[in-house]
């Protein structure tokens, strides 16, 4: 029975060791707001960065980074941060919309990161991820049919779709 546990403990340890995925760090220009998204794999892209252990995206002005680093898979451990002009930064919360209903009206105001960890795939296998960054108050922005399509129309450009 404790050659069982053994075997289960160390199977156990070595899947969780091998779903963590390298730590992310997102830098985020002061004063943006709105969709984000990477997409992966793009050998014109950003060039592979990091600080500490911890990948580095450097978020652009438009919202779209295309990066050199390839899809980070397993349990990620992503930090927030607003930019400031003089390269300081400011860590920023991620907030679930759901919780976030019943806030106060000055936490609905605050600036933040949504929709943290949604990922999925662009035409022929191109891996993206994406989140917002916006108040509460002013996530239905990011929402509408024209944002929707104009943000879309800008990622088949940037792909080459």
């Amino acid at each position: 029975m404790k050659c069982v546990r053994k075997l289960c403990f160390i199977s156990c340890a070595i899947l969780l060791f091998s779903c963590n995925a390298e730590p992310e760090k997102y830098l985020i220009a002061r004063g943006f707001t709105g969709r984000v998204n990477i997409i992966f794999n793009q050998k014109d892209g950003s060039p592979v960065k990091y600080d500490n252990k911890a990948r580095v995206y450097d978020i652009p002005s438009n919202g779209l980074l295309l990066t050199q680093f390839t899809k980070n898979d397993g349990y990620i451990n992503r930090k927030y941060f607003l930019k400031e002009d003089n390269g300081q930064l400011m860590p920023l919360k991620k907030f679930d919309a759901d919780e976030m209903e019943k806030a106060t009206p000055a936490l609905k105001n605050e600036t933040g990161i949504y929709l943290d960890g949604i990922s999925g795939v662009y035409g022929n296998n191109i891996p993206y991820q994406e989140f917002i960054v916006s108040s509460y108050s002013g996530l239905h922005n990011y929402y509408t049919k024209g944002y929707m399509d104009s943000f879309d129309v800008k990622v088949r450009e940037a792909i080459g779709h």
